[in-house]
């Protein structure tokens, strides 16, 4: 069962700060031994508790967050040795509840504490960087504008966990999956009409699930529009306000997807306007080409295939052109 790091975790170690060189901390839940903490400094750490088999292990590769090997007493918990991962700064905590939430998530899989810790550091590497962050491209930014309207306006309304579908930040096939279907999302601002561009032969395949919709958001960017990826999210923040463990995973995928908050002012300058939006079920008579058209396999070499697709062909295919005419369960 997954742990979410919420603000409300640290709402009872928080209140009093720790004597100097001391760690105030509790049990993250009754279930394990991790403990999360707080130091003089009022700097946050997670302590995942180590046997003497694990290597020493160290990370101070990223700027905001490091890792050490520890032997302490905490509290009136007996001197262990433990993993000390710790948030080197305060504006980063929030992301720090989605690391640590990620952390022991691996450990509950049956992974070390060190691989856990260097596989979700990994993850999130790009965020702790001392690098500059720059904003995404506008063909990405229009991408990830496609994502955030369809599960805003098209998953949402049906229930606050439908966040769990979206699949596309991770490196999915699919932009949104579950078990009995799953939606491509591809979005476009080509005066011609929906022509998308698709990207290799598996992309339109169907995978495990028993249903795959294929979504078409048509945009223009105008000044004057009302729509923008930090509009967006805050309307999705707003329907998940009561669901801090959603709000988190919300949160985790946008850093994946690449968007950082502090660049919203950027953000603001990309405004859109929906122009049409369309939902297709990929079937038989769908425009695609998959991997079973070619019976012999790809010839020797190819190592990809990309092709466009122009839906203006097949306006008897479209399913439905609003929330509302999609029945799915």
């Amino acid at each position: 069962m997954r742990v979410d790091v919420t603000e409300e975790s640290w709402r009872s170690i928080e209140n009093t700060t720790p004597q100097f060189g001391r760690l105030k901390a509790k049990r993250l839940s009754t279930e394990m031994d991790v403990l999360i903490g707080i130091d003089h400094n009022m700097l946050r750490h997670i302590l995942v508790p180590i046997t003497a088999q694990y290597e020493s292990f160290t990370d101070q590769r990223s700027r905001g967050i490091s890792v050490q090997n520890r032997r302490l007493i905490v509290e009136d918990f007996p001197e262990s040795l433990y993993l000390d991962i710790t948030c080197n700064y305060k504006d980063a905590n929030a992301t720090f509840n989605l690391v640590i939430s990620d952390i022991i998530d691996l450990i509950h899989t049956g992974l070390s504490p060190n691989e856990s810790v260097v596989r979700t550091l990994n993850k999130w590497r790009q965020f702790w960087s001392g690098g500059q962050r720059r904003i995404l491209t506008e063909e990405q930014i229009k991408g990830l504008f496609g994502e955030l309207w369809f599960l805003l306006f098209w998953l949402l309304p049906r229930g606050a966990n439908m966040i769990d579908l979206w699949s596309g930040p991770s490196g999915s096939i699919h932009d949104f999956e579950n078990e009995s279907y799953s939606v491509e999302v591809k979005t476009t601002s080509s005066i011609r009409g929906h022509i998308h561009k698709i990207n290799g032969l598996d992309q339109l395949d169907l995978l495990e699930s028993d249903q795959l919709f294929f979504y078409s958001l048509r945009l223009r960017r105008e000044q004057t529009a009302s729509n923008s990826l930090p509009t967006l999210i805050e309307r999705i923040n707003n329907i998940l306000r009561n669901e801090p463990m959603l709000i988190n995973q919300f949160e985790s995928k946008l850093i994946q997807a690449g968007y950082f908050h502090e660049l919203r002012e950027e953000y603001v300058q990309y405004r859109y306007r929906v122009v049409d939006e369309r939902l297709y079920n990929v079937n038989e008579n769908f425009p695609k080409l998959t991997s079973s058209i070619f019976q012999e396999g790809v010839l020797n070499g190819i190592e990809r295939i990309e092709y466009e697709i122009n839906l203006e062909v097949c306006p008897d295919l479209v399913m439905s052109t609003s929330p509302k005419g999609w029945t799915i369960k």
